[in-house]
């Protein structure tokens, strides 16, 4: 009797995972979507965490110096500090070139309806109070009267 050491195909229990090349079929495909999509998922995150750490970040003209404002005026900059400083940085409203009144209370009355603002209508008010005091003539007039001169006392 002679003795092979030759095995046969049939011997030999098949895997058929091996039989196909590497990266073709359906897990190969199913694991690129996944690998994908948290990638995906990874990066929306890391520009959510930028966006909201951004959105409270300090900018050039993010703050006000309101000490020589009306006590009205400094109560209303302190809702809109609060309630504005939520969803975007204070200097998207303080550096914009809004002229019209009627522009700034379609402004404001836009931002109250953003979801999670927490602006009702009374705070809208105040808001709305500030910005036009912050943007109109009468912050002008009372930097004018800042800046001028003391008048010399009259005898």
């Amino acid at each position: 009797m002679r003795v092979t050491t030759e095995l046969r195909a049939h011997d030999v229990p098949r895997d058929i995972s091996r039989d196909r090349p590497r990266g073709t079929g359906r897990a190969r495909s199913a694991s690129i979507a996944k690998s994908f999509a948290g990638a995906a998922t990874l990066l929306f995150l890391a520009c959510a965490a930028a966006s909201c750490a951004d959105a409270h970040a300090t900018r050039r003209g993010d703050r006000v110096d309101v000490s020589s404002y009306p006590a009205e005026i400094q109560a209303a900059y302190a809702v809109f500090a609060q309630r504005c400083s939520r969803c975007h940085t204070l200097a998207r409203p303080l550096n914009a070139h809004l002229e019209d009144p009627e522009h700034w209370v379609r402004y404001v009355t836009r931002m109250r309806r953003q979801p999670g603002s927490g602006i009702n209508q009374d705070n809208a008010e105040i808001i709305l109070r500030f910005l036009l005091f912050y943007h109109g003539s009468d912050r002008e007039r009372l930097d004018r009267e800042a800046n001028a001169p003391a008048q010399p006392s009259q005898p």
